[in-house]
């Protein structure tokens, strides 16, 4: 998807534009690819999060989950429920849409903070978080 005739050449010189509405694109990347979509390839590479796309072609509002208060509720619920987890903090990622702070109890020793861990990785590649999160870095913390 490009967002103007500029940008789209200067992907490919060939290439026509063709006027389309947002969320007309967005149904299309639901139903032809796998809910993706980026703005100006080879320019800007704007890739848009997966839960957004989908609340744009089902013409629905999308609060990203570093903004969600319901979403970090819920995984805050989650892995606050695992032994050896003290707190838990979200902010925007960097490389992921959303960046996971955990805090373990470091007093517990090696395997019991890897044990720890190794649980909320598991929490959070729960396939049901993928409607609501794109993509999540787990970032501990010693408690």
């Amino acid at each position: 998807m490009f967002t103007s005739a500029a940008a789209a050449a200067a992907w490919r010189e060939d290439v026509r534009p063709v006027p389309v509405t947002p969320r007309r694109a967005a149904e299309v990347a639901c139903l032809q690819t796998d809910q993706l979509w980026v703005l100006d390839p080879g320019t800007r590479d704007l890739r848009l999060p997966r839960p957004a796309v989908v609340a744009l072609a089902g013409g629905e509002d999308w609060i990203p989950s570093w903004r969600n208060q319901p979403v970090q509720d819920e995984v805050a619920a989650q892995l606050g429920a695992i032994d050896g987890v003290t707190g838990v903090a979200f902010a925007p990622g960097e490389d992921a849409e959303l960046r996971v702070f955990i805090r373990v109890d470091a007093s517990a020793g090696t395997p019991a903070v890897a044990a720890a861990l190794e649980q909320c990785q598991y929490v959070m590649v729960n396939p049901a978080w993928g409607e609501l999160i794109d993509t999540v870095e787990l970032c501990p913390v010693p408690a």
